[in-house]
């Protein structure tokens, strides 16, 4: 797929924000302005409603994972881009928010924690992310019913800083667009049609097919359990803070190191 500029449209674009931004209205507009350049690739929602919340937190991070995978699946065959409303990196923000403001507590959210940044490192980075940008005052309005406050959304957006500043240095192109009183959804596509053209090593590979994506989880958890077994005790993982030490700094932000590489058909741009 090729538009009008010559460029290839065949890459994975994600709009991405802190909750009440406004993603969903966005993707929707572009949409139908991309017409059959793009595919809104949808996540398929955990349907367990009665789950503890570290549980349904881990559900929705290998809803993302599946996401992502369907989404290179589709840029593969050369025949559209993939469009994605949130990221796993959203997710993995959401949960670092959560564990500081306490929502989530406890070994087993820590665990999740450290799960999500596994899942990262074993993806190549989407082509492009494009953060929209408003205050948590602004997107809480918008989020009728929301049960999150000012001060988790502004835990939320430094976190989702953090996890785009590492995506950025790993070859995604980071695009941040005012939406404080929403904006224009032509600008937004055109800033998409007119990415430099994907490269052959990525566009070639041959993702995972979902069977083989299992694989690549159960490989995942198997490494954290080996790396728990042997690691000295702690408060927790991949340097989260424990909620006295939460109460008494700013949110601890740091991008934890996965000790695994990734796999041959994940290498990234």
């Amino acid at each position: 797929m090729v538009c009008q500029l010559g460029y290839c449209t065949c890459h994975i674009i994600v709009i991405e924000g802190i909750d009440g931004v406004g993603k969903s209205t966005l993707v929707n507009q572009l949409q139908s302005k991309l017409c059959q350049a793009y595919v809104n690739v949808s996540l398929v929602e955990p349907v367990d409603k009665n789950s503890s919340p570290e549980n349904a937190a881990e559900a929705r991070l290998i809803a993302r994972f599946s996401q992502h995978l369907r989404a290179l699946r589709i840029v593969a065959t050369h025949e559209s881009g993939a469009l994605l409303d949130g990221s796993l990196a959203g997710e993995v923000a959401r949960i670092e928010s959560d564990l500081y403001t306490g929502r989530l507590s406890g070994p087993r959210a820590t665990e999740v924690l450290r799960l999500g940044k596994c899942m990262l490192s074993r993806l190549p980075p989407p082509h492009v992310v494009i953060i929209l940008e408003a205050s948590p005052e602004t997107c809480l309005k918008r989020s009728a019913g929301s049960r999150r406050t000012i001060a988790e959304l502004q835990v939320m957006e430094s976190s989702l800083r953090q996890q785009l500043a590492s995506l950025g240095s790993n070859g995604c192109r980071v695009h941040s667009r005012a939406w404080e009183t929403f904006g224009s959804p032509n600008q937004v596509r055109d800033t998409i049609l007119c990415v430099p053209p994907v490269t052959k090593r990525y566009s070639e590979l041959a993702p995972p097919s979902e069977s083989a994506a299992a694989d690549v989880l159960a490989e995942i958890r198997a490494s954290l359990i080996d790396a728990r077994a042997r690691a000295p005790p702690t408060d927790g993982f991949s340097g989260v803070d424990t909620p006295a030490m939460a109460s008494k700094q700013p949110p601890a932000l740091r991008a934890s190191r996965s000790p695994l590489s990734p796999i041959s058909v994940f290498n990234p741009l």
